[in-house]
């Protein structure tokens, strides 16, 4: 079973591994799994989350600064076997164990060969609706989502195809393409096939709903364009009457002065 353990460096003993699906709280709270004391340090503040996307950091409280690696960590950042998580004065080495073995009878590995560690992603899709609400789905290159056994995503909705819609972490950016599904693909309101996805874009595949988030602009406000592709009809009907208020008003000057 995959697991997270957390050792204080140059620190006796580890803390409590937590496990699939679980939560590991480090704080100055005498509750927290990770009990850190000194000034700055938030009673929460911070978490560390388990699921089948694997090991992830996420910033709770205000107070001082958390690096990862020596680099500072804005709002969240996926882990890794061997990382060091820095919080003031205090250290953390992190192990993570349980990733899938290889099969029975399959050749033993090289121990001379380079271990290669994926890279973090640029983008995740962050549920706000229905089952998916509050996951986040890290896009690592190629995602299909589908009701299919065979897609990266299994979403079990009645009216998802079974190879819906596949998205594409390039090096120019994110990109939506719709698998030709029979109710269709949504980005902002607007049925889509192929498009360019930006950071605040949300996504509609039949009732469940993404929002589009780029690791290095988490912490911006929500770009205006996304916000509007949601805004109900009605909420547009006063300005569309006042446009045409004015137009009229102009007309009928103009005819004033002709006269």
């Amino acid at each position: 079973m995959r697991s997270v353990t957390l050792a204080l460096a140059g620190a006796q003993g580890e803390h409590a591994a937590i496990r699939s699906a679980g939560e590991l709280r480090i704080g100055s709270a005498s509750d927290c799994d990770v009990c850190l004391p000194g000034g700055g340090i938030a009673p929460v503040h911070a978490r560390i989350t388990l699921d089948d996307d694997g090991a992830m950091l996420r910033l709770q409280g205000d107070g001082v600064p958390v690096q990862l690696n020596d680099r500072l960590v804005e709002s969240l950042a996926f882990l890794h076997d061997g990382d060091l998580i820095a919080i003031g004065e205090h250290r953390l080495e992190v192990g993570v164990q349980g990733e899938k073995q290889a099969p029975r009878g399959a050749e033993e590995p090289d121990e001379r060969a380079t271990r290669v560690r994926r890279v973090a992603p640029r983008y995740v899709l962050r549920g706000v609706t229905g089952s998916q609400f509050g996951r986040l789905i890290p896009i690592y290159g190629r995602l299909v989502i589908g009701r299919g056994a065979d897609c990266d995503l299994v979403l079990d909705e009645p009216g998802l195809s079974r190879r819906h819609a596949v998205l594409e972490a390039l090096p120019d950016g994110l990109f939506l393409r719709d698998m030709g599904s029979a109710n269709g693909s949504f980005v902002n309101g607007s049925r889509v096939r192929d498009t360019a996805l930006r950071h605040g874009d949300q996504i509609v595949l039949d009732s469940i709903r993404f929002l589009v988030q780029a690791i290095d602009q988490m912490e911006q406000p929500t770009p205006p364009a996304a916000k509007a592709g949601n805004a109900p009809a009605w909420r547009l009907l006063p300005w569309l009457l006042g446009g045409i208020a004015l137009f009229a008003a102009g007309v009928l000057t103009a005819l004033l002065l002709l006269r």
